[in-house]
């Protein structure tokens, strides 16, 4: 069975996320540091080896993931006039950071259902 305290974290972290949709672009970074967050704080209640090792390897994965997605952006937005470049890169950028949150979140989500965590 998992721990309430986990399963009040990917509650919590989903909250966040819903609050996302509909703030403004320059808004939305600190609500996905704190989703983030309460995900990477969920971690220090987890005891069952297997199950770290899950986690540090799907966000690993996840990360790299995100980075390659990241440089491919970066590849998009090279030839475009810096001010719209500024605009365009953020709107990516929030893309990409909903994209990693919400791959966390269903991944924590799965996590609790197979393991006792």
């Amino acid at each position: 069975m998992t721990s309430k305290i986990i399963n009040d974290g990917i509650i919590e972290a989903s909250n966040y996320l819903n609050e996302v949709e509909g703030l403004p672009l320059e808004q939305r970074k600190p609500v996905f540091d704190l989703a983030d967050g309460v995900l990477v704080n969920i971690k220090a209640f987890v005891s069952n080896p297997e199950a770290w090792k899950k986690i540090n390897d799907y966000e690993e994965r996840t990360h790299k993931e995100f980075t390659r997605r990241l440089n491919d952006t970066r590849g998009k937005l090279k030839d475009m006039d810096p001010l719209i470049q500024w605009q365009s890169g953020m709107g990516y950028m929030m893309e990409l950071r909903l994209w990693k949150t919400r791959e966390m979140i269903a991944f924590w989500d799965k996590l609790s259902k197979e393991h006792d965590l």
